[in-house]
């Protein structure tokens, strides 16, 4: 068997710490092993480059072919090394995919650090070194996996303001508005689930650093894209709805719980349970109003 060191002195080693005791220590073991064959030194670098890895080992234990993993379970085994970048990244869309929300996680969340410290599983501290080295941080490499929406922006008040507006520009909809048209079913097929992630993302962080999209259209200076209620925009909305529909707000609601033959559209009841919700808190009492705009 072969044994040794790696050498972390002359910053040859990314992310390396405490270089002067590391050589102490290597000088130690050195002086310890001068008389034993089969100890052999490797740069660090090195041991990230197979060829040059192979090159320093073959006098001591050859050459070893590569293992074929043909078995169906082999893809579920960790490995703690990859032969080259694709490699690496079947892996993490095999990690990806074992999340439950299927978005690979961030560097904190590989290393237990943070909010992570405590988590249950194993450390990836290999893995975010490779991806750090070859593919450039899990940002890249969220993009590569078709994952950029899944952003590592640090939340705060200013981030939080700036990507709201960033989305609305983008897509001419407030993030808000835009899970509204999934939810009614009115979304086109420009609203991927890309699009629905980020707006998702966005709703939480303005609800948590600014206080509500209201909040943030008004520090934003944007016109507010939810129709403030009050006495005299709730009655002029009754009337609204009573010229245009020739029912009230109330009765279209009923109809469309009982999925009577007069219902309306789905968005245009919704807008009639808006509009009886807010008459009911800001005007008379509903059961002083007619019910039946052609009864006099």
């Amino acid at each position: 068997m072969v044994s040794g060191w790696t050498s972390r002195s002359g910053g040859d080693v990314p992310l390396g710490h405490e270089p002067v005791k590391y050589a102490q220590r290597r000088k130690a073991k050195e002086i310890f092993n001068q008389t034993n064959q089969r100890f052999v030194g490797i740069h660090h670098e090195a041991c990230y480059d197979d060829a040059e890895l192979t090159r320093l080992l073959k006098p001591f234990i050859g050459v070893i072919e590569p293992f074929q993993f043909d078995k169906p379970t082999d893809q579920v085994i960790p490995s703690t090394h990859w032969s080259n970048a694709d490699e690496l990244l079947d892996y993490c869309r095999k990690l990806a995919s074992e999340m439950p929300d299927g978005i690979f996680p961030t560097e904190q969340w590989l290393r237990k650090r943070g909010k992570w410290a405590n988590r249950p599983g194993p450390v990836y501290n290999t893995l975010a070194v490779y991806i750090r080295l070859w593919i450039g941080g899990v940002r890249i490499l969220r993009e590569i996996l078709n994952q950029q929406h899944a952003s590592t922006i640090q939340w705060n008040t200013e981030s939080a303001l700036r990507e709201y507006k960033r989305f609305s520009d983008e897509y001419g909809k407030t993030p808000g508005q835009v899970l509204g048209m999934v939810s009614d079913g009115t979304a086109n097929e420009s609203i991927t689930e890309n699009v629905v992630a980020d707006a998702s993302r966005i709703v939480s962080a303005v609800s948590k650093y600014v206080g509500g999209a209201l909040e943030a259209q008004r520090r934003l200076g944007m016109k507010p894209s939810r129709r403030y209620w009050d006495a005299n925009s709730a009655r002029a909305a009754w009337q609204e709805f009573v010229s245009k529909h020739g029912i009230t707000p109330t009765q279209a609601v009923a109809y469309w719980h009982k999925k009577d033959a007069k219902a309306l559209s789905g968005e245009e009841s919704r807008l009639a349970t808006r509009i009886s919700n807010a008459y009911k808190k800001h005007c008379v009492p509903l059961s002083a109003v007619s019910l039946n705009p052609r009864r006099r």
